[in-house]
């Protein structure tokens, strides 16, 4: 599953990313919204480690779990922490997968396949970064937080 030790890649360098973003936000703003009905840092954290964690069911010949906790953590070592967790394990389960993914699983949205039901995981967690960003800029963040090191380990070329 070549596709899947990709994805695997993307997500170790996206959880990272938004765990090095997450600290370029002040920490007294990590629950902020911008309008009551909007989401906070936090808050998108807690969705991102929901998503992957109710993937990881298909890894073992189960559907999605839509029933897993869906918490919001507190603090920005909290959320660090989550990420961290949270990505390692989904990544570890995306690399370890074999053929049992191809299959058809039953989902509130009809039938997917295994393998592109658990891509999920990684389009949530860029779609969620790109909500940091944005957060940093509504509070006057102007700068393009990058983490050079993380940004070479994952897309530069292999050094021996």
């Amino acid at each position: 599953m070549a596709e899947l030790k990709e994805i695997a890649r993307l997500v170790r360098w996206a959880a990272g990313s938004m765990a090095y973003q997450l600290a370029h936000l002040p920490e007294d703003k990590l629950d902020w919204q911008p309008e009551p009905g909007c989401k906070s840092a936090l808050t998108v954290v807690g969705e991102v480690v929901f998503v992957m964690k109710s993937a990881l069911p298909v890894f073992t010949g189960g559907t999605l779990d839509f029933e897993v906790a869906r918490d919001t953590p507190t603090s920005l070592a909290e959320a660090q922490q989550w990420l961290a967790e949270t990505s390692t394990q989904f990544a570890d389960a995306l690399e370890a997968a074999g053929p049992e993914m191809d299959r058809a699983i039953d989902t509130p949205f009809g039938q997917l396949w295994g393998t592109s039901a658990v891509t999920f995981g990684l389009v949530d967690l860029l779609h969620h970064h790109g909500q940091l960003t944005y957060l940093q800029s509504l509070l006057g963040d102007s700068e393009n937080h990058m983490d050079m090191g993380a940004l070479m380990q994952y897309f530069g070329v292999p050094q021996a």
